[in-house]
């Protein structure tokens, strides 16, 4: 249970780099398109480094990136298809996009843990 608030507040302190990054970026005039752009991948970045090292403790490397990207883009599909559906049936994509949140954190943390992050365990040395 710790370690699921540890992730959720890497969540929401990497959702404030994502605003806060892209309003400044918006104050320094930047178009919105690449303020939007990079905001998004500031905080993308800032939540890869926090939870590896906080939530699940572990050294970041090439192999839990790419993982980590892959389980994004997996949630990326899954907020399609639920804002697709809620428009469809619901005529509004507001309650998809909810739902799509709350798949994706549950998701992202179980593949966090069992797959994006999951170290191998360590075996005595045989002399």
């Amino acid at each position: 249970m710790q370690q699921f608030a540890v992730f959720c507040l890497v969540g929401l302190f990497s959702a404030l780099v994502d605003l806060g990054s892209l309003q400044l970026l918006l104050w320094l005039e930047l178009p919105q398109y690449l303020s939007v752009t990079a905001g998004f991948f500031m905080g993308l970045g800032v939540n890869l480094v926090l939870h590896a090292r906080l939530t699940y403790v572990t050294t970041l490397n090439a192999a839990n990136s790419t993982r980590y990207c892959l389980v994004v883009l997996l949630n990326y599909l899954l907020t399609l298809a639920c804002v697709t559906l809620s428009e469809n049936l619901l005529a509004h994509y507001l309650p998809g996009k909810l739902v799509a949140l709350a798949l994706a954190a549950l998701l992202g943390f179980t593949l966090g843990k069992h797959w994006i992050f999951k170290t191998k365990p360590s075996y005595p040395e045989l002399r």
